[in-house]
Parts: structure tokens; C-alpha cells; sequence
């Protein structure tokens, strides 16, 4: 499920003990919030198991953040359903990508998780 904006402000505020509106919020200042449920839930399974913070470096992106990150047309950061988190090591590079990998069918975009 696709929430945006106070919906996803408010299913964040009932539903998230990790993860607030401000930090998946677009970082261009805009305000816009677009949020995916499922993936919101997965990252709280994930910081669960981990049992350290995750820290959201980009999720929402307005079309005009987007081109400006030289993300791509069609980026899954437009409808909050990609979240990129930064790592301050490899070691906790493999913890989360071991921690993520059991929870989605998809094949994972080895060159954004490598960088």
C-alpha cells in the first residue's frame, strides 16, 4: 500500500518506532512524503533483527530531486518504494544485506548496494 504525504505521516507515527516522516521525507526541502507500507515494515524487520539504527540517506524524491541525483525516469524513489541507507563499513554492508535479502522475491541491484 502507497501512502503520501499526512497519510503517510500518520501511518508512520502509529506504525514506525524507527522511522519518522523527516527522515523519508524528499531531502530537497519540498516536504513530499510518498511511503510503501511493505517496505516500511521490512526496514523496521530489518533494524529489528540488526539491532543498531539505520540510517535513510534517500527515500521519497520529488521528479525534481530525482533528476537532480541523477536518479533514473521511473525511479522507484518517486513512489517510496526504495530507500537507500548509508554503511559505515563493509562488514555492516553484508549484516544488512544478509538482514533484507530473506524478505524480498526481487533480484537485488548489486551495483547501488555496492556503492
Amino acid at each position: 500500500m502507497i501512502l503520501k504525504d499526512e497519510q503517510a505521516k500518520e501511518w508512520l507515527r502509529l506504525n514506525s518506532r524507527h522511522f519518522s516522516a523527516g527522515e523519508l521525507a524528499c531531502k530537497c526541502g519540498c516536504g513530499a512524503l510518498v511511503i510503501d507500507v511493505n517496505l516500511i515494515t521490512k526496514l523496521e524487520r530489518v533494524r529489528n533483527e540488526l539491532g543498531r539504527p539505520l540510517t535513510v540517506t534517500s527515500c521519497t524524491r520529488c521528479a525534481a530531486h530525482n533528476v537532480a541525483e541523477g536518479g533514473k525516469t521511473g525511479s522507484e524513489h518517486l513512489t517510496g518504494q526504495a530507500v537507500d541507507i548509508a554503511v559505515a563499513n563493509s562488514t555492516e554492508r553484508f549484516e544488512l544485506i544478509e538482514s533484507a535479502r530473506p524478505l524480498t522475491p526481487r533480484k537485488w541491484d548489486m551495483d547501488a548496494v555496492a556503492s
